[in-house]
């Protein structure tokens, strides 16, 4: 590539490979949809009518990593802000109604899984679990669902109801903040204290104004998490600081003073050590990776066994959910070996490195910006370096920043990089490069044609425009487990098709995957190839048989307007278009479907089984009390105005 261009010339668009058989879903197939690979057809995830408002990512006030679809791809979650969808019941809340698209055997139909308006005039949706089923909320200051006029937090369960977050045995916290729930809800865990005056809620638990951290495990009993080695209880002012978690919940890590625990499996707590930086915990919970000096280091709960990742000071990547391998930058040599590209690790330079158990490879060298990153709004964002700030401790589960992605096992790396890192010159725009290890590094947005980059490919995007897209919590999967299949979304046209101008989203898959019969593999357009503005990846299923991405181009005749819209390409997909006559006024306006049991949540009434303690105003008599009522009532106002804040780790 790079030899062809310096040479003044450039090869042509490679052809695609053509499907063996014809699609089972041929009729289906219609318009762009003919043009998909895989046998994808496209399929209108949201309604037709959103009311001229764009869908925006959930987790608005989530503290941990959200997955924006179910595994299966049945479940897509979304946000409208400042508004409702037509025939809904949002109540319209400035921060964004949160809203579940389901599909279904006739299509996708949307409900509203928010609070009425009868119990607040305003919300702040939270996270939701992997499945979708369950989700966070925070009601306003006003409206029964804020007991006592403070606003209250909340788990929404499938069934429609919500009850108190931060309900105990023996005193119920309203402003506890939650932190992670796990596929199906078998661990929801949550904080006290973060706002507010923490409450006991287990007799296990710190005492009153000491904040605690506790797990919601199915059936509702609730666990302490922050207790120490045998069992110990915290005293008064030992806060327990949450910095992070497994996904899966089973792993639990926090600071008290200056010292790191891992709870695991809600049985055993283990000091980690003292002055230490968390640097993350691997499904399953048992392995927790720490920083001692800059060194990274990971210790098995099951074996009892501490494991160096390095030999020194270094930047950490990204870490496998096995737990078995690292990625991590240096500016050291720490191996002679050579990569797939033939290049060696140079003294000084952004070097990044796998360690699998401790055996180091070397990958590439980075551009100093490739690390570092850029500032976003509040934070730092699209850098490598960036792993310890967006697992924790401030604001955890940010992986959003992260631009790198991995297997399972951490054999393959997919990550951008403005490195020449295969012989091509990005001309300082980022690239997809996908690493296999010890075996390949290859770039998979680089202009085919040898041209010169006139533009940069990214994994996933925060902001649409000047418009709200993500938070920095969503986390897309833009690479399958198998890392045979890899997603994202670039600016440069990378195949013939695409004509806009504008960026879209591509897949890339392996030889033998789907409809790819070329040795080395094939880049496909998932997205429109005549869109008339940007299109934005939206999540990838775990099979990666369905893409999501958000688009104002009018796909299919269903879509109303030009407001952006989430599409599926669905391998096997796509949906018969309604007839005309059923598609007019009224019929064309949504595809909601009511939320079951929404209208009454099961919100428990103060005296009645839950035991509230949460700054009452004292029963007394004589003006001397009236006095007292009124100094507590005003107080109890000014604590509800105030902006709702999540547990710092």
């Amino acid at each position: 590539k790079g030899e062809d261009a310096a040479a003044g010339s450039f090869a042509t668009y490679p052809t695609p490979s053509l499907e063996p058989t014809p699609c089972p879903n041929g009729e289906l197939r219609n318009g762009f949809s003919a043009l998909l690979p895989d046998c994808r057809a496209y399929e209108l995830v949201t309604p037709p009518d959103t009311n001229a408002r764009a869908p925006v990512g959930t987790g608005h006030d989530g503290y941990f990593t959200n997955r924006q679809v179910s595994p299966l791809g049945e479940e897509v979650p979304f946000r409208v802000e400042g508004g409702s969808l037509p025939g809904s019941s949002g109540i319209g809340s400035i921060q964004g109604d949160p809203y579940l698209a389901s599909r279904g055997p006739g299509g996708w139909s949307t409900a509203y899984i928010g609070p009425a308006a009868a119990e607040t005039t305003a919300l702040t949706a939270g996270g939701t679990s992997p499945d979708q089923g369950y989700s966070f909320w925070i009601s306003g200051p006003i409206g029964p669902a804020a007991i006592e006029g403070v606003k209250t937090s909340y788990l929404r369960y499938p069934d429609g109801h919500s009850e108190i977050l931060g309900r105990g045995s023996i005193g119920t916290d309203l402003e506890a903040s939650g932190m992670l729930i796990s596929e199906g809800a078998a661990h929801t865990l949550f904080v006290t204290g973060s706002v507010g005056s923490a409450v006991q809620l287990e007799p296990e638990a710190a005492p009153d104004g000491t904040g605690a951290i506790y797990d919601r495990t199915p059936g509702g009993a609730l666990l302490v998490v922050s207790l120490l080695p045998g069992g110990g209880r915290l005293k008064a002012n030992e806060k327990a600081v949450y910095q992070g978690a497994s996904l899966d919940g089973r792993g639990v890590a926090f600071m008290v003073g200056t010292k790191l625990y891992l709870r695991y499996e809600d049985s055993e707590t283990f000091e980690i050590g003292n002055g230490v930086q968390f640097a993350g915990v691997a499904e399953g919970g048992s392995r927790i990776f720490y920083q001692e000096g800059g060194r990274l280091w990971r210790f098995d709960a099951l074996s009892d066994e501490r494991t160096p990742f390095s030999t020194g000071a270094v930047t950490p990547v990204n870490i496998s959910a096995d737990g078995s391998s690292a990625y991590f930058v240096s500016t050291a040599v720490l191996t002679t070996q050579r990569n797939p590209n033939n290049a060696k690790a140079k003294s000084g330079q952004q070097n990044l490195y796998l360690s699998r158990e401790g055996a180091i490879s070397f990958v590439g060298i980075l551009t100093a910006r490739d690390v570092e990153g850029e500032p976003g709004e509040v934070e730092m964002i699209d850098g490598l370096g960036l792993w310890t700030e967006a697992i924790g401790p401030s604001l955890p589960g940010r992986l959003g920043v992260d631009p790198s992605r991995t297997t399972p096992d951490g054999g393959v790396l997919l990550f951008e990089s403005r490195a020449p890192l295969e012989g091509y010159d990005p001309e300082g725009h980022a690239e997809i490069y996908r690493y296999v290890a010890d075996q390949q590094l290859r770039c998979l947005s680089c202009n085919p044609t040898g041209a010169a980059a006139g533009g940069g490919a990214s994994l996933q995007s925060i902001k649409r425009g000047s418009a709200a897209l993500f938070t920095t919590q969503a986390w897309l999967a833009n690479l399958r487990a198998d890392g045979r299949r890899a997603f994202f979304q670039s600016t440069e046209p990378l195949v013939a098709a695409d004509t806009d101008g504008l960026q879209d989203v591509y897949e890339w898959e392996e030889d033998g995957v789907g409809s790819c019969t070329t040795p080395g593999g094939c880049l496909y357009l998932i997205s429109s190839a005549h869109s008339l503005r940007n299109e934005y990846l939206w999540a990838v299923s775990e099979s990666g048989e369905d893409v999501f991405f958000l688009s104002s181009d009018l796909i299919l005749p269903r879509d109303a307007d030009e407001t952006p819209s989430i599409y599926d390409a669905r391998v096997g997909g796509g949906f018969p278009e309604p007839a005309e006559a059923e598609c007019q006024g009224e019929g064309c306006r949504s595809q909601l479907t009511p939320a079951p049991g929404l209208s009454v949540p099961r919100t428990p009434v103060q005296g009645r089984g839950d035991n509230f303690r949460h700054r009452r105003c004292a029963k007394t008599k004589g003006k001397k009390a009236r006095r007292a009522k009124r100094r507590c009532a005003k107080h109890h106002r000014h604590r509800s105005g105030s902006k709702h804040q999540g547990a710092h780790k």
